[in-house]
């Protein structure tokens, strides 16, 4: 796990290397293990790799140093390596091939190395190392692009190829790797974060308001190749980039999640059947994810996904003897306090279980340092909560988390999609199957089946304005020339997002609209503390699988993810696998608020307000202090106005 940049002049003029190591300098966090650089001339001429002041000691004494104008280039690449397999300077990167015609920078892991690396060598090639850097490089030199159709794990990378004069970068398919980038015609650049291009002030930062008016109005962020930072674009999940030798960029999808939503009954037996599938899948998905030669540990919330993903590392790990860690975020308050689960996982696995309790006070004390980390303004306060975890896990000497994002975009563990099959049921005319879960569904959500039918029935009929007003109503902060301006986002985004399709709506909340985001979260959180996090549900065999199944093994009964709670039965605790009370990494949201009063007074004060162009700062200070006081009962969309005006700040952003 790592931090890559780089900077290319197509029209081979000079490029600044200061601004280069400025770069590489803010992403130091991603990799405190090792730096490295290559100087060359794109898009097929020398190569020449350099070192830094954190260079490791025997390359330092080989290699040059990287000095401002030492070296005229039109091509420099740096790298911060967080050594994770094979932790010794034979990892460093750049990397390149055997004949130096091949050069590389890679953020991320390759889990099916080993097996690649086999079928690689019955190719003839021969490796100098145990890194999966090294496997990539040989898998691009014998496939091309067409390797990433082998992988499975997590990367973003960028190979110069020298034999054909061109960049190749990608993305993998799920986005966990984050890859940023900027072109103007003359100029590329590309990092693992978006800071790094902010890097010497070369981009002149001003704000995208397409996407600060998703954000603030929609509470939508990653789901565009668009950033909160206008140039800059993100290369979306599942795509590659080429830059030839010319100046010419192309961008192309080379992954697609098929999602099909089949018709099927399901009876006890078959269920039985597609549960036992779903625990192999899972298994062999953590039994990847524990390739590691650094100390590992996991993310335990005590919810359904994590607390699966514990219990089957217990299974793998005996044979390794490792200890099992887990690291849970935990608080007084007991409306979002998950510890009774999380001990019945603990003493179920016998981990050495590590508790942090974050504090609103906290919060707003690492609030800068939390904003500068997560690049992009974000949507709550469970961030801080994840943030917490990660610092805990650094502290007792892990390099390596597991954590259950994804699984709840796989197989419907949100409240959120309980009318929703419903409602396909109606639309399909299966009025036995829709009486049927509304009945059993309906204790769940604590209605009458009847309340239930009804909103289902409601929501599939009616109109879009009536929807649209509704949302409006929910927030009157922004500046009113900016919402005039913006306003059509309402109708484009609520029609992108499925509403009587169970199957498509889970597609696009994986692929688009709420799982990016989390792996974004995850990435920079992780990050921050120089931990690798790894996330099992977003294994390329299990996600195919789980978008192959009909919706009514995942929403059943009134079960969400049941076909995921059948697959885990005697691998977790009972009360973990039949839990209706999901809390959604909750925090105690409206008493953290309480604590900051002072700072988001500070924050909303008009004078000094740098968000004015979005936000209109009376409408924001009279809902946050009606009469004076911090309003009582704390709403979402004043988190993500004051989150919005300091991220500003700290990006001296105006």
């Amino acid at each position: 796990m790592c931090g890559i940049a780089g900077i290319i002049r197509t029209d081979g003029g000079p490029v600044d290397v200061a601004r280069l190591q400025e770069m590489t300098t803010r992403l130091r966090h991603r990799g405190p293990d090792d730096e490295g650089y290559l100087l060359g001339t794109f898009p097929s001429g020398e190569a020449v790799p350099a070192c830094g002041a954190q260079t490791v000691a025997p390359l330092r004494a080989q290699l040059p140093a990287v000095e401002v104008g030492a070296r005229p280039a039109s091509l420099i690449f740096g790298h911060r390596r967080l050594a994770i397999i094979d932790c010794t300077p034979a990892g460093h990167q750049p990397m390149a091939d055997r004949e130096g015609l091949l050069w590389l920078v890679y953020n991320g892991e390759i889990y099916n190395y080993i097996e690649l690396r086999e079928d690689l060598a019955r190719q003839g090639h021969l490796f100098r190392t145990r890194s999966d850097s090294e496997v990539l490089l040989a898998a691009y030199a014998e496939w091309g692009p067409a390797c990433l159709d082998r992988f499975n794990g997590m990367w973003s990378f960028c190979i110069w190829d020298r034999r054909r004069g061109e960049l190749f970068c990608a993305r993998d398919r799920f986005g966990v790797k984050p890859f940023y980038y900027s072109y103007d015609g003359a100029t590329f650049a590309f990092a693992s974060e978006i800071k790094a291009l902010l890097a010497g002030r070369a981009l002149a930062p001003t704000i995208n308001e397409d996407s600060a008016y998703d954000y603030l109005q929609l509470d939508l962020l990653d789901h565009t190749d668009s950033t909160m930072i206008a140039g800059v674009q993100q290369l979306p999940p599942g795509h590659c980039l080429r830059l030839g030798g010319g100046g010419q960029l192309t961008v192309r999808r080379y992954y697609t999640l098929s999602h099909t939503s089949v018709e099927r009954d399901c009876d006890v037996h078959s269920i039985a059947a597609l549960g036992a599938t779903y625990r192999d899948l899972l298994s062999e998905a953590v039994r990847l994810r524990l390739r590691t030669d650094v100390p590992l540990g996991s993310c335990l919330s005590g919810g359904l996904d994590s607390s699966a993903i514990v219990c089957t590392m217990r299974r793998l790990l005996p044979t390794s003897g490792a200890q099992q860690q887990t690291f849970t975020a935990a608080y007084d308050d007991p409306a979002s306090d998950e510890r009774q689960f999380a001990e019945q996982v603990v003493a179920a696995t016998g981990a050495t279980a590590h508790y942090v309790f974050p504090r609103g006070e906290e919060l707003w004390d690492e609030l800068v340092a939390l904003s500068w980390y997560q690049d992009e303004p974000f949507s709550s306060t469970s961030i801080y909560a994840q943030w917490c975890v990660m610092r805990a896990a650094r502290r007792a000497g892990v390099t390596v988390m597991l954590d259950g994002q994804g699984g709840d975009e796989l197989f419907a563990g949100y409240t959120i999609y309980y009318p929703i099959w419903p409602r396909e049921l109606l639309r399909r005319g299966r009025l036995a199957r829709f009486r049927e879960e509304c009945v059993s569904s309906a204790p769940m959500l604590e209605r009458t089946p009847v309340r239930l039918a009804a909103k289902a029935a409601a929501v599939l009929y009616e109109p879009l304005t009536k929807r649209l007003r509704r949302r409006r109503r929910g927030l009157e902060l922004l500046n009113e020339e900016f919402a005039r301006r913006h306003v059509a986002h309402d109708t484009r985004w609520e029609e992108a997002r499925p509403r009587a399709d169970l199957q498509t709506r889970l597609w696009a909340d994986q692929g688009q609209f709420r799982l990016p985001r989390l792996l974004h979260y995850e990435d920079r959180n992780s990050m921050a503390f120089s931990i690798e996090a790894r996330i099992p549900f977003v294994d390329v065999h299990l996600a195919e699988w789980a978008f192959q199944q009909p919706p009514e093994v995942k929403l059943h009964h009134g079960w969400t993810k049941y076909v995921a709670r059948q697959g885990i039965v005697g691998v977790c605790p009972d009360p973990i696998v039949w839990r209706t009370d999901k809390m959604g990494f909750a925090t105690p949201e409206t008493q953290w608020m309480q604590a900051g009063a002072e700072m988001l007074r500070a924050l909303s004060e008009p004078k000094q307000f740098r968000a004015g162009a979005f936000i209109d700062p009376h409408k924001l200070r009279a809902q946050l202090f009606p009469g004076d006081r911090l309003t009582p009962r704390w709403r979402r969309p004043l988190w993500r106005a004051a989150c919005f005006e300091l991220w500003m700040r700290v990006f001296a952003l105006s």
